[in-house]
């Protein structure tokens, strides 16, 4: 990949198998202004599949069957980022990434005494290029650690500092313009590799020059960096000119068989392996040294696409940065800012939050938590509808999915304790159109999921997405009513949401009344929660959230009148927060029965199953109990966490399904009273 002679030069050339597997080809759009996103990093993490889209958005990506059930992300500096399962997108897929704000710590302007200084650190030794190209894969880089050490060691340099700007010196270039991306990493401490970015808006240089030192401004964008890390250079090279490419390394190795071998080298205990082209070498090479005294004192490194894994660097890349003890006041751009006050948890919950919409780019979401039945936290972020940029507020309704069976659980302990509802009688008893089983099952079995009810059939339609309208539950349960138990109830746990539809056909058959009104009436009313009921159908009337498919794209609204004692709710993270008080503090509840929903179910052989009657139970720390439930739909996501012994409430709510990978007992965990 790299000769020792006065130039030196690397090319490596990937050739990827073209049999067993598929290439996806497909766009992506930035939201809410809809435009294409272009050079962003497409793949499948710490492998050979990645590539970086073309200028219009656009992009192809070849996955090997090998890496169906793997996930590809999408990323791009500026926009929260999509993970999708490779087997889940289809040739012609929109990838619809949604612009994140950028949290910036602020900066504080101050008539300091120490005088301004600034600092050249990295590597300027030059001796030869390094080039990457690929015909299908895109996004390579080369990476140098930036370290205050020998031999650009400053005795008076003491971090945080500021960037300002970087240069990279271009070996040899043969193109007749040529793009080239900067990104400020972190230092991965466990991998030694570059981390997440620390820059989060794309630096692009265009240059039609043939050699020189490239320059690139970075005192607009505020970098502060309290410890070592990477410059990090992308070649930016579209399909047509990597194709263009590759057809002049192929005509070469045709045309000249003798000048072109198969060699390899050991880098820091790493064998590499490369393919030598002896005086040929169009492209755009960064310029690097090989030399014994660089490869001692500098760490640098190199991937061949998009997420692929990192290497260590046969050579040493040659750029330099200065950077600066003081920044200029600049604007700031679309900053994100802590108004917490003296509150040192309202401030970590703040950076969890905004941390979480950056990373993964969450369309909108509500986030609440309560302490001894006061609100200590309540935050909103991001649009309810990313078209049209509406902001969530604090009474945007979003769907809840399963939490629902949680908000339900109360309706059946108010008729329990009223006498109107027994727990162990036969659901038959309540709603005769279920029919006679095989077996009796009871209310309690069917709120422990032991009553041996189907769930959803694995494919969607129509096991999940529904379009017809139910005019109550026990209308609904037509859907599976004729069905035989899977099991005899009491024998084993399964999770069924269907289960839970038919308590609601029991509490309308207990209460006279339908579900919705019941609820509504007897229960969210009461509790003061006016942004509560059940989801309309084909309606975002009343403040409620849009809805967005794991491409990040709206998704069709679906009727979840069928479902709504298990999973067709919508509320607000708000007033999930005044039903957790309410179950902390029976007021509406009966408190005797209330408990009810809160003991560990057993099956008929005595195991445990973790749940009670519509909540799942836990501990965590030290034995520390907690009541909780998850909402996990295609377009939407919910949390609910009771923690009794520390009288906290947790809620969460966000349109779209990536919202289950947001840390909730992390939030938890900061207002905890036991740290």
């Amino acid at each position: 990949m790299w000769l020792k002679t006065s130039l030196v030069t690397a090319l490596l050339i990937t050739v990827h198998c073209c049999f067993s597997q598929r290439v996806l080809h497909g766009r992506i759009i930035g939201m809410p202004g809809m435009q294409p996103i272009a050079f962003a990093n497409v793949g499948i993490v710490n492998t050979k599949v990645g590539t970086m889209s073309n200028a219009d958005g656009t992009f192809s990506l070849a996955v090997s069957l090998s890496h169906l059930d793997d996930t590809v992300l999408f990323s791009a500096l500026g926009f929260g980022r999509k993970v999708i399962p490779a087997k889940d997108l289809v040739d012609g897929v929109t990838i619809y990434l949604s612009e994140k704000p950028i949290a910036l710590e602020p900066v504080t302007v101050e008539a300091r005494k120490d005088k301004k200084k600034s600092y050249a650190l990295g590597n300027r030794y030059t001796k030869g290029g390094f080039l990457y190209v690929d015909s299908v894969s895109s996004g390579a880089a080369m990476a140098l650690l930036i370290e205050n050490k020998y031999p650009a060691y400053h005795a008076d340099l003491v971090f945080p500092v500021y960037l300002e700007k970087a240069v990279l010196f271009v070996d040899k270039n043969s193109l007749p313009e040529f793009k080239i991306r900067l990104r400020i990493m972190e230092h991965d401490t466990v991998t030694g590799f570059p981390g997440r970015d620390l820059l989060h808006e794309d630096v692009i240089v265009t240059s039609s020059i043939k050699r020189g030192w490239l320059d690139f401004d970075l005192t607009p964008y505020a970098v502060q960096v309290d410890r070592p890390f990477f410059l990090v250079y992308e070649w930016i090279m579209e399909d047509y000119e990597r194709l263009d490419l590759l057809g002049l390394y192929s005509e070469y190795r045709r045309n000249n068989p003798d000048k072109v071998r198969t060699d390899s080298t050991i880098v820091r205990g790493e064998k590499i392996g490369f393919r030598n082209y002896y005086q040929f070498t169009p492209g755009t090479h960064f310029g690097v040294s090989a030399v014994p005294f660089s490869l001692k004192h500098y760490r640098s490194y190199y991937r061949l696409n998009s997420f692929g894994q990192w290497h260590v660097a046969p050579v040493v890349l040659t750029t330099r940065i200065t950077v600066t003890n003081q920044h200029r006041a600049e604007t700031r751009s679309k900053a994100l800012t802590a108004e917490c006050g003296e509150d040192a948890r309202v401030c970590e919950a703040e950076r969890l939050c905004e941390t979480f919409i950056m990373d993964y780019g969450v369309h909108g979401m509500q986030v609440a938590v309560s302490k001894n039945g006061e609100t200590v936290f309540s935050r909103c972020y991001g649009y309810a509808n990313a078209e049209k940029k509406i902001p969530v507020r604090t009474n945007t309704r979003f769907r809840i999915g399963s939490v629902s069976k949680a908000l339900t659980s109360a309706g059946l302990a108010k008729l329990v304790g009223e006498g109107k509802l027994s727990l162990d009688a036969s659901v038959e008893k309540y709603v005769p159109s279920f029919g006679a089983k095989k077996y009796k099952v009871t209310l309690r079995q069917l709120g422990a999921h032991l009553g041996g009810i189907r769930h959803y059939y694995e494919n969607l339609s129509p096991g999940l997405k529904r379009f017809d309208h139910y005019e109550n539950a026990t209308q609904a349960i037509a859907i599976f009513a004729n069905d035989s138990l899977l099991f005899e109830p009491g024998s084993r746990y399964l999770y069924s949401s269907f289960g839970w539809n038919l308590i609601g056909a029991a509490i309308e058959s207990a209460s006279g009344e339908d579900y919705l009104s019941f609820m509504k009436t007897k229960v969210w009313l009461p509790l003061k929660m006016f942004d509560t009921c059940g989801d309309g159908y084909d309606s975002t009337a009343g403040d409620v959230s849009e809805v967005y498919a794991v491409t990040g794209e709206a998704a069709k609204r679906d009727d979840v009148s069928y479902k709504y004692p298990s999973g067709g709710l919508v509320s607000t993270a708000l007033d999930l927060v005044r039903f957790g008080n309410e179950i902390l503090t029976p007021n509406v509840l009966d408190a005797a029965t209330r408990k009810d929903l809160f003991v560990e179910q057993r099956t008929n052989a005595g195991t445990a199953v973790k749940y009670g009657l519509g909540w799942s139970i836990g501990t965590y720390g030290n034995g520390r109990r907690v009541w909780f439930h998850a909402g996990n739909l295609p377009t939407s996501s919910a949390y609910l966490l009771i923690y009794p012994d520390e009288k906290l409430v947790v809620s969460f709510l966000a349109n779209t399904q990536e919202g289950l990978l947001f840390d909730v007992e992390r939030l938890a965990q900061i207002f905890s009273s036991v740290r």
